[in-house]
């Protein structure tokens, strides 16, 4: 059985926008490590040059943490 990793897909098939799912961040406030995961992945992307689109932005905490990162 073979099995591939979402990132490892990164590399071969040809994207130009990767979606955030909004599991990846919280309605509240986010630890440190959700934000380092997050930065981490928005960062990569752009130097793919990709788009980044978050999905289930529900408030402005929400808004505020991915206009930091961006």
């Amino acid at each position: 059985m073979s099995e591939t990793s979402s990132l490892n897909l990164l590399k071969d098939i040809p994207i130009d926008v990767l979606k955030l799912d909004k599991g990846l961040f919280r309605q509240d406030k986010s630890t440190q490590k959700e934000h380092i995961i997050l930065e981490s992945i928005v960062d990569m992307a752009h130097k793919l040059d990709m788009k980044v689109v978050a999905e289930g932005v529900e408030n402005i905490y929400q808004v505020n943490f991915l206009n930091m990162i961006d």
